[in-house]
């Protein structure tokens, strides 16, 4: 998480579907020492942008293909 810059104070954006990884993902963000906010894939892609630009995450978590 260091390496994209999210650290103390961080937002980070977290759009994944429940799984292990996501679970993963989240201690990462944690350990960093910053916040999350969790976003629904199923969201339309407004509802996406509002979040992130509200919320000014630094990172968008997501899980590749």
């Amino acid at each position: 998480m260091r390496r994209y810059g999210v650290g103390e104070d961080s937002v980070v954006g977290v759009m994944m579907e429940s799984s292990f990884e996501l679970i993963i993902g989240i201690l990462g963000i944690l350990k960093a020492g910053a916040a999350y906010v969790p976003i629904d894939t199923t969201y339309p892609q407004d509802r996406i942008h509002y979040l992130m630009q509200h919320a000014e995450c630094v990172v968008v978590l997501t899980k590749g293909a």
